[in-house]
C-alpha cells in the first residue's frame, strides 16, 4: 500500500512497516500530484480534503491525525467509498490543560466570581474536564442533548443563567434537532450572568461572534477558536480577555498520540498487525489540575499569546505565524 503523509508528523519514517511504501509532502500544493497513485492519505488539519484533491486519485483511505474533521468533505468520502479515519480524543488532555491554564490566569486576576460551571459537549474532552473542574472546587454540570434519549427536554438557558463558568467542547454541526452551530446566540448570551466566563476551545461557529459583540451584559470571553479561521474578526480579538491561535490541543503528547491512533487504524483497515513501539522520549503526563495556579502558568500562560495577537496589525498573518510557532508543552 502506498501512503502519502505530511512530512512534519513525528516518527513518520519509522512507524510504517514493509507492508507500506511511504511518500511525504512538505507543501500543501504538492499533495494534488503526489496523491494520484497513493492508496492512503495521512494528513493534518491544515490540508483541505475534498473532491478537487482526490477526484483522479487512487486514494481509498483518508486519515487525519487531529480530532476534528472540519477540513475534510465527509460526504464526498462516503459517496466514493473512501474510508475516513480520525484521531478523536487524542488531544483531549491537552485541551483540558489549556482550559485549566485559562482558569488559573483568570483566577489570579479575580475574574471568576463563583463556582457554578457547565461543560457544553460531553465527549472525550468534556468527560476528562469534569473531574478536573471538580478538583478545583467547581460545582459542575454538563449539557449534551445528543447523549440523551429523543424525549430530552433540557432548558439550556435556565441552566446557563446560573453559571459563573461555561466551557465549550461540543462538535460543530448544523443537524436537527440539536445543532451546535450558533448555539450561543443573542437569546442565550443575553441570559448569562454579568461577568460570566466563557472558555471556547471547541469551534468558532458555536458562538455567534456578531451577537457576542452586541451584548450589553459584560461577558468575559476566552477563546482559542474563531469563525472563518484564519480570517478572524479583529473585533473579537479586541473583545476577548484571552485569545489564542487555535493551539489548545497542541502538546507533544497530543501530536504523537494523534499519529499513533490514526496509523494504528490504518493498519487495522488493511488487516496488518500493528506492532510499533511508542516513543520513549515522551515524559509522564502532568495534569495541570494537580498543580497550583503559579505552577500551571509556568508551563503555559495564555496571556502571552493573547498579548501578541492583540498587538498584531495583520491578524491573519499573526494567527498563522503564532499557531505554527507555538511551543509544544512538556
Amino acid at each position: 500500500m502506498k501512503v502519502l503523509a505530511d512530512a512534519s508528523l513525528p516518527n513518520i519514517d519509522i512507524i510504517f512497516n514493509n507492508n507500506f511504501s511511504l511518500r511525504k509532502y512538505k507543501k500543501l500544493e504538492e499533495v494534488g500530484e503526489l496523491i494520484l497513485d497513493c492508496n492512503v492519505l495521512l494528513c493534518r488539519s491544515t490540508l483541505k480534503v475534498d473532491e478537487k484533491l482526490l477526484k483522479n486519485s487512487s486514494c481509498r483511505v483518508v486519515a487525519t491525525t487531529t480530532s476534528g474533521i472540519d477540513h475534510i468533505d465527509e460526504n464526498y468520502l462516503i459517496k466514493n467509498n473512501i474510508q475516513l479515519i480520525d484521531a478523536k480524543g487524542s488531544n483531549a488532555d491537552s485541551v483540558c490543560d489549556y482550559v485549566i491554564s485559562c482558569i488559573s490566569y483568570l483566577s489570579l486576576i479575580n475574574k471568576i466570581n463563583g463556582k457554578n460551571a457547565c461543560i457544553i459537549g460531553y465527549g472525550e474532552v468534556g468527560k476528562r474536564l469534569l473531574p478536573r473542574l471538580k478538583s478545583l472546587g467547581f460545582i459542575v454540570s454538563a449539557y449534551d442533548p445528543l447523549l440523551q434519549d429523543k424525549n430530552y427536554d433540557f432548558n439550556l438557558i435556565s441552566k446557563l443563567a446560573k453559571c459563573d463558568l461555561i466551557c465549550i467542547h461540543a462538535n460543530l454541526h448544523n443537524s436537527a434537532p440539536f445543532p451546535s452551530f450558533n448555539l450561543f446566540n443573542k437569546d442565550v448570551l443575553s441570559h448569562l450572568k454579568s461577568e460570566a466566563v466563557i472558555i471556547n476551545a471547541s469551534r468558532g461557529g458555536i458562538v455567534n461572534e456578531a451577537d457576542l459583540l452586541s451584548m450589553k451584559n459584560k461577558i468575559i470571553y476566552c477563546t482559542d477558536v474563531y469563525i472563518n479561521e484564519p480570517n478572524i474578526n479583529s473585533k473579537i480579538i479586541d473583545f476577548a480577555k484571552i485569545c489564542t491561535p487555535h493551539i489548545a490541543g497542541h502538546s507533544k503528547e497530543a501530536k504523537y498520540a494523534g499519529v499513533y491512533q490514526a496509523v494504528e487504524e490504518i493498519y487495522k483497515y488493511f488487516g496488518v498487525e500493528y506492532s510499533f513501539t511508542k516513543s520513549a522520549e515522551l515524559k509522564p503526563v502532568i495534569y495541570f489540575s494537580d498543580l497550583n495556579q503559579e505552577e500551571v502558568l509556568k508551563y503555559y500562560n495564555p496571556i502571552t499569546e493573547t498579548n501578541l495577537l492583540k498587538k498584531a496589525k495583520n491578524k491573519k498573518a499573526a494567527f498563522l505565524e503564532f499557531r505554527k510557532s507555538h511551543a509544544l508543552l512538556r
